[in-house]
């Protein structure tokens, strides 16, 4: 099912009242508290600024987890303005934070709507709390309907925002929350798909942190005990519709993290034959978790298992012949070719000319696959081509207007990188100078790399790092003085980088 309920409700810890997460509570957090705060309700600016400053205080203290005193600055900044709803939405953040807090969330709003029932603001927040109760913990919700003498809390909130409504017809949220709370009284199913929902994603958040540090103490033949046993595993049951797919997943994600774990003993013991090995099993199972892609991946370039990388990059693509997929694959045929003279540079080049067919209309994907193409050219030592390809990038680039400096900067690396492999180190050199503008020929205006360097706009220190690398690369080709003296400048402006820090 279909249901934009997150942005409506959130469920606390145990199933009671948690934030408010609609756009309308949104609003009221302290920052707006703080910020355009209008005189209303015929208060005195001077009970306003007050209360302001009794908030802020509260909202230190809060983060601090000083919750009685920040009760208190709450509870005086209320008694200054008690009609401004957002010091009340103050003091259920403070109630919030803490267990067992639910029912003094609603007595704070349900209090407040009794003093002020003419104010759309309380009508809609507590139409909002009771919405959270009556969905998240049932339990609470019929011990409130009867302390308020309430048939039951939805009814309440339907007849709450229908009044809000009427109190204030230019709230343009109230209608929506009025259509949502009609849908969810006649969808029992929405109602029980939502608790099995909040109480799965609650599971993980609490737990996850815990089991993680349980699995760090166990042994590998303790963790292959608990892949066994997780085979008949079972839960309690949550009384949804989904409990079987919900139970499926949370077995499936407990076996990822043992997985997990099993190959980081194997990476510490410096043992990739075997963390290898948890990596295809992993993979195996779920071929579409993105860590366990990252860990097989890993591991092949360990063990140098070039072909097995190659051929899990295709199968990918195979099934799936998406852009990013296709860039995987080429990537790592070029580092089979380089590494081993296994892979097939031609493949890769037929599978970056059907992704430039596809991305016609994307100029940007369109230069990602070229700029992949120029490196297989470079790999194979067709130097022409890779230069080829770079001119018509260049004019690409500045016909589209593309101002984004990590693709230019990543075009001057790369086509310095293809004249240095070619031997044409001073035109390197010249190409880097102009991309980090040290070059007085920066003023030639006439030069397409000129205008290429001027083109980039907001450009950061971490964006020029590739580049100032590949200078390095160039100088140690063919002048290890100036090899010296880029690096330390790399080391100045970057301290920790490792390519500096080998040859410093």
């Amino acid at each position: 099912m279909n249901y934009n309920r997150r942005k409506f409700i959130s469920l606390g810890v145990s199933g009671g009242v948690g934030f408010l997460l609609s756009n309308s509570i949104g609003a009221s957090i302290l920052k707006n508290i703080t910020t355009k705060v209008p005189i209303k309700n015929n208060v005195f600016s001077n009970d306003l600024q007050a209360a302001l400053a009794l908030a802020k205080e509260g909202h230190a203290l809060r983060l601090k987890k000083s919750f009685d005193l920040a009760e208190k600055k709450y509870k005086e900044a209320i008694q200054l303005v008690p009609k401004d709803v957002r010091f009340y939405d103050g003091l259920r953040k403070v109630f919030a934070q803490q267990r067992g807090k639910e029912q003094d969330i609603i007595d704070l709003y349900y209090s407040a709507y009794k003093k002020y029932p003419n104010l759309a603001s309380f009508n809609s927040r507590l139409a909002d709390i009771f919405c959270q109760t009556a969905l998240g913990n049932k339990k609470l919700s019929g011990i409130i309907a009867q302390k308020y003498n309430l048939t039951s809390l939805e009814n309440e909130a339907q007849r709450l925002y229908t009044k809000a409504i009427e109190l204030n017809a230019n709230h343009k949220n109230y209608p929506q929350k009025l259509k949502k709370i009609k849908q969810f009284k006649t969808n029992n199913a929405f109602k029980d798909d939502f608790r099995q929902n909040s109480l799965m994603k609650d599971y993980h958040k609490k737990n996850i942190k815990a089991e993680k540090l349980q699995l760090n103490k166990l042994t590998e033949e303790q963790l292959d005990q608990r892949l066994t046993r997780l085979q008949h595993h079972s839960i309690k049951p949550l009384n949804s519709v989904n409990e079987e797919k919900n139970r499926t997943e949370v077995i499936e994600k407990k076996q990822k993290r043992i997985y997990y774990r099993l190959f980081n003993i194997q990476k510490a013991d410096k043992n990739w034959i075997q963390a290898t090995i948890v990596a295809e099993k992993l993979h195996q199972l779920y071929p579409n978790d993105s860590k366990g892609l990252v860990l097989l991946k890993r591991s092949y370039i360990r063990t140098k298992s070039w072909d097995k990388l190659v051929d899990m990059s295709r199968n990918r693509y195979n099934a799936k012949p998406t852009l990013w997929r296709g860039l995987s694959l080429m990537s790592a045929i070029e580092k089979a070719y380089l590494k081993s003279g296994s892979g097939n540079i031609q493949e890769a080049l037929n599978i970056g000319t059907v992704l430039i067919e596809k991305n016609k209309e994307n100029v940007a994907n369109q230069i990602k696959i070229s700029m992949m193409m120029a490196h297989h050219y470079i790999a194979s030592k067709s130097y022409s081509n890779a230069l080829s390809i770079f001119d018509s990038l260049q004019t690409k680039i500045i016909q589209e207007k593309l101002f984004d400096p990590t693709t230019i900067n990543e075009f001057f690396s790369n086509k310095a990188l293809c004249l240095m492999k070619k031997g044409d180190y001073i035109g390197a050199e010249r190409i880097l100078k102009i991309g980090l503008k040290k070059d007085d020929l920066v003023n030639n205006t006439a030069d397409i790399h000129v205008q290429l360097s001027k083109q980039k706009i907001k450009e950061t220190l971490a964006q020029k790092r590739m580049m100032e690398i590949t200078l390095a690369k160039v100088y140690l080709k063919h002048d290890q003085g100036k090899a010296g003296e880029q690096i330390s400048h790399i080391l100045s402006l970057y301290p920790n980088d490792k390519f500096a820090l080998k040859r410093r």
